[in-house]
């Protein structure tokens, strides 16, 4: 019965799970499948997944490795760049190399066949290169020079915790000198970046010297390259006595002689630009609120060569490369000097003769003075400042205490001094400063250590009286004009302290004050000791030279990075609130001062040069011309005094149509345009020779050569530029008045005529090698691209 009811339970669980059917029959059990589809998604979710994440881990070390390589790349870059730093550096060592050795051969270039100039070159060339590189006396090029080429704000060079760069040779710095040049053996730079991926670069480097092929040359100026040449001089106004108020542009090379070029007056505004170079024999002077500047082009840099800057009252920009041979000079009020680009003052007290040797001479000290009322030094946009020079006190020369007439009687019976100038302790002085080299007054006349006179400076009637207790040693044994052991209150040390050498002195200078002569003794020192007495003077009295100083400047400040600073003398600065001393404290190697002695001999032969022959070259003029003038040596004055009077016109047909150029000849005086004749055109006006004055009132293209003066007119505003293309052609071609002469007649007006005609000057350059000398010679090509001449050799990465 249980087992009934067992049976009768399973078989109703079974009818309700749908196994059995109506007519009573069991089925069969069916497959139930529907989560299989979840299933699947699920598993395929799970491979995507999957091929995601690997994607996604392929991805990321590929950008891991490419950013690797990127760091490596640019890591292995920067250590290049600091090779190529170094190679930077050795190609100016071989400009500078080069510009001694050609400028060394140019000193005895007439002499010396072209075998021997190459030979001497190449010799200087590499004795100049091997003496910049060589560390010591063997064979060794100094690692540290070769540091200071590279950038030390990029590499910082050491072995210490915050350097990323080494810098090594692995063939013990070795250098060999070879007939081809130099080689650097083995320079090796190791950069590491701040993550530590590091590179290594290591190569030779081979110095090769230029071959130059140096052939003899006809010594001619570059005439046509100019646009004035005036013997005498550049000046504004037709009378010298009368204020110009012209606005001039010079256009292409000037030439002003011994009287200089002179500018005055309120409108006057004289620019001179486009040009390689202006000359000025004298002093350049811009009087009377004038304006002169110079102006460099983007292409083309003006150098001003001249004796004397005076600015008085007025204003000057110079911009440029300026060349003085003394002084420049602000004085009167409110003058402004700009200076910018290079200056050399180079007058280093001596004179060139015309034999060729110098001899010394109170002239020629070249220094900065500010000698004006509120005067402004602008020297912001300098980079380049050389002052050889002292500034000193100017005295004339004058014999003051000599009598003009016969029997007149002087303050100072049985005296008489022809004053010299002082020279001082700066190189840029303001006048108010010169208070600082008097003898000072506990020193003058002093008996057993009590100043007697103790005045400076002193009356005519005090200076006797010093006289008479100088002469009178019987009552005044050891009387001492002025005592070098006396204390200087001051200073609190005797002037003694300054004399180590014995080469302090001191100068009597006597002026006229009032109609009463005033006798000042000054200090004489040496450079080195001037400097350094200037300093402790300046220190000790520091408040009084600021407010005199401050009267006489408004405004006199210095570039604070100049790449080259060479001075004889102290410097002070005010920039309008601060007034700074730099003090002249380098003292220069033997090497360095014999280096400097030869830049300043090649200035000084070359403004000789430049004031004979409008050439840089000393050695290529002949005694003969050494001792003339531009003029004298560029036109023959023989022919130019045959001309007959009024004048000699020339014309010449132009193969363009019916222009014509034309030229006027005279042994007088000329003014441009009022003086032509009515057959002559003042636009075809291309070339002026005149044994007299030129007056210009108009705009003119060409060249004017006068042995005279140039004069600018009254309120005129005039351009005057050269004309190279029409003045050669006028000296290639016949001319058109029935003359026989097959060559131009104007060839006959200048000394050696006939070697212009090629292209108006002497210099040209072969286009290939091998080319043949023409008439007037050929130069070789001074133009080197320095990156032939610094080669790498055995290059090596890591």
């Amino acid at each position: 019965m249980i087992k009934a009811a067992r049976e009768r339970y399973l078989q109703e669980k079974e009818r309700k799970a749908g196994l059995w059917s109506v007519n009573g029959k069991r089925r069969g059990r069916k497959t139930d499948n529907r989560g299989s589809a979840m299933v699947m998604l699920i598993i395929a979710i799970a491979l995507v997944s999957i091929l995601v994440a690997v994607i996604m881990v392929m991805s990321a070390l590929n950008l891991q490795m490419k950013f690797t390589e990127r760091k490596a790349k640019r890591n292995f870059y920067t250590a290049e760049i600091a090779m190529e730093q170094i190679r930077a550096g050795l190609e100016l060592e071989v400009s500078a190399a080069a510009k001694k050795a050609y400028d060394g051969i140019q000193q005895t270039y007439a002499p010396l066949s072209p075998e021997e100039r190459a030979t001497n070159f190449k010799t200087i060339y590499a004795l100049t290169l091997k003496d910049a590189l060589m560390d010591g006396a063997d064979n060794r090029y100094n690692l540290e020079k070769l540091k200071g080429y590279m950038d030390e704000n990029q590499f910082r060079i050491g072995s210490g915790a915050g350097d990323n760069t080494r810098l090594e040779s692995t063939k013990s710095c070795k250098m060999d000198a070879l007939s081809t040049g130099l080689i650097l053996y083995g320079v090796k730079i190791t950069y590491t970046d701040d993550e530590g991926f590091q590179s290594i670069v290591e190569t030779d480097f081979r110095l090769l010297i230029p071959e130059l092929h140096f052939t003899q040359f006809s010594v001619m100026p570059d005439l046509f390259s100019c646009s004035l040449v005036a013997d005498s001089g550049l000046v504004g106004g037709v009378d010298e006595a009368v204020s110009t108020g012209s606005k001039v542009v010079f256009e292409d090379n000037v030439y002003a002689g011994g009287d200089g070029i002179w500018i005055r007056g309120g409108a006057a505004d004289w620019q001179f630009r486009n040009m390689d170079r202006l000359v000025c024999r004298g002093t350049v002077k811009v009087e009377d609120a004038a304006k002169l500047t110079t102006r460099s082009g983007k292409n083309r840099t003006i150098s001003l060569w001249t004796g004397n800057i005076l600015v008085d009252g007025a204003r000057a920009v110079l911009d440029g490369r300026t060349y003085v041979q003394d002084d420049l000079t602000l004085r009167g009020k409110k003058s402004e000097v700009t200076l910018e680009q290079e200056y050399y003052g180079y007058g280093n007290g001596t004179e060139l003769k015309d034999n060729g040797s110098f001899v010394s001479s109170e002239r020629n000290a070249s220094a900065i003075l500010l000698n004006g009322f509120e005067s402004t030094l602008n020297m912001k946009k300098l980079d380049k400042l050389v002052l050889t020079g002292r500034a000193s006190v100017a005295t004339g020369g004058k014999e003051v205490t000599k009598p003009e007439e016969e029997n007149a009687e002087t303050e100072l019976p049985g005296v008489t001094v022809e004053n010299k100038d002082i020279p001082l302790g700066e190189s840029i002085e303001i006048k108010s400063n010169q208070l600082a080299y008097l003898v000072p007054a506990e020193c003058i006349g002093v008996y057993e250590e009590e100043a007697l006179i103790g005045r400076n400076p002193m009356s005519s009637a005090d200076y006797m009286q010093l006289l008479a207790y100088k002469e009178d040693e019987l009552n005044y044994p050891g009387f001492e004009e002025v005592s070098l052991e006396t204390t200087v209150e001051k200073l609190g040390k005797p002037l003694n302290d300054y004399n180590a050498d014995d080469s302090l002195k001191y100068r009597k200078i006597f002026q006229q004050v009032d109609g009463e002569i005033v006798v000042y003794y000054y200090l004489l020192l040496d450079k080195q000791n001037a400097s350094r007495y200037f300093k402790d003077y300046y220190e000790a009295q520091k408040d009084t030279l600021d407010s005199y100083m401050k009267q006489y400047t408004n405004e006199l400040v210095l570039n604070d990075k100049l790449s080259r600073s060479v001075l004889g003398g102290n410097i002070i600065t005010y920039d309008g609130e601060n007034v700074t001393l730099r003090e002249n404290d380098t003292v220069l190697t033997e090497k360095e001062e014999n280096g400097l002695n030869e830049e300043i001999t090649m200035y000084y032969q070359a403004f000789s040069a430049l004031n004979s022959k409008l050439l840089t070259g000393y050695s290529d003029l002949t005694e003969e011309e050494k001792k003339h003038t531009v003029f004298e040596n560029l036109v023959r004055e023989d022919e130019l005094n045959a001309v007959p009077a009024p004048f000699k016109e020339y014309k010449l047909e132009i193969e363009e149509g019916a222009r014509t150029l034309q030229a006027y000849i005279t042994k007088g005086n000329f003014r441009f345009p009022e003086d032509m004749p009515s057959q002559l055109n003042k636009k075809n006006v291309c070339l002026i020779v005149a044994g007299g004055d030129v007056t210009v009132s108009d705009d003119f293209a060409g060249l004017i050569v006068a042995k005279g003066k140039v004069k600018i007119a009254d309120s005129k505003n005039i351009r005057l530029k050269g004309n190279r293309e029409d003045l050669v052609k006028m000296l290639q071609k016949p001319t058109v008045e029935g003359d026989d002469d097959s060559d131009s007649i104007l060839k006959k007006y200048f000394t050696d005529g006939d070697k212009y005609v090629l292209d108006g000057t002497s210099i040209k350059k072969p286009e290939e090698d091998g080319e043949e000398e023409t008439a007037t010679g050929t130069e070789t090509e001074t133009w080197l691209d320095l990156t032939d001449y610094v080669q790498y050799e055995n290059w090596k990465k890591e």
